[in-house]
């Protein structure tokens, strides 16, 4: 028979590292490739879209 309190159930085990928050971004080339991507077409369309409103 078990005489364990419930206060002794409800404290966590200690963690053997500290949990560090990542990013969603991690270094890999694919998704710095899609990122340049996203960035140079963006800047495309505007770049275009100042050259239209100029004439």
């Amino acid at each position: 028979m078990s005489t364990a309190t419930p206060a002794d159930t409800d404290t966590p085990a200690p963690r053997s590292q500290p949990s560090r928050r990542r990013t969603l971004y991690r270094g890999d080339p694919g998704m710095w490739s899609w990122v340049l991507h996203r960035i140079t077409g963006a800047t495309i369309f505007f770049f275009l879209f100042v050259h239209v409103l100029d004439t």
